[in-house]
């Protein structure tokens, strides 16, 4: 079952490759299990990545407010400090890139290093988790079906027969009224 997964995550990497799949190899449940500290890492360094982008785009920003207002503000960027942190996300980046591409080298790696009763054991609770988040969405839709079956009656019977026979006797009586002054009832 792990090995047709791996292939599976090595199909969805082709895939992407050749054509930007929709599929995310990263968050597929193997891997998620498995992998936790590889996308840890992966997560610091797309975090420091969108940090350093913020930075530039930061910069970029102020400069051209500056250009328009004609003064040097004091939280822009030197052009060593650009310098410095466009090669430090240029850095950031290939690192990124190799981290990705080790994915299927360090699932191979991870799924090697099992035995056969951590195997299924990490296949079982795989599943588990599956059939629990499966059951849940059940659970929700059916109790949000009982609510609007509750709403449903509490829109209809809210108002008690008391209620709608002491508006039937009061019309009764403004009806009799009516008829008296018009001479119908004696």
């Amino acid at each position: 079952m792990i090995e047709g997964w791996v292939e599976t995550i090595r199909a969805d990497l082709d895939i992407e490759e050749k054509n930007g799949s929709r599929s995310d190899p990263l968050s597929h449940k193997l891997v998620v299990r498995l992998l936790p500290a590889y996308l840890q890492e992966l997560e610091e360094y797309e975090s420091k990545k969108a940090e350093l982008e913020s930075q530039l785009a930061a910069n970029k920003k102020s400069d051209e407010e500056n250009e328009e207002a004609e003064r040097e503000d004091e939280d822009q960027l030197s052009e060593a400090n650009i310098k410095r942190i466009r090669q430090e996300l240029a850095q950031v980046k290939k690192t990124l890139t190799k981290l990705k591409d080790a994915l299927l080298k360090r699932l191979d790696t991870a799924s090697s290093q099992l035995m056969m009763e951590q195997c299924q054991q990490l296949v079982l609770d795989i599943a588990k988790d599956d059939l629990e988040s499966q059951l849940n969405r059940y659970v929700t839709a059916h109790r949000q079906q009982v609510i609007a079956a509750l709403e449903n009656w509490w829109d209809k019977y809210r108002v008690t027969l008391r209620d709608i026979e002491a508006k039937r006797d009061e019309a009764a009586k403004r009806l009799e009224k009516f008829l008296r002054e018009l001479g119908y009832v004696s």
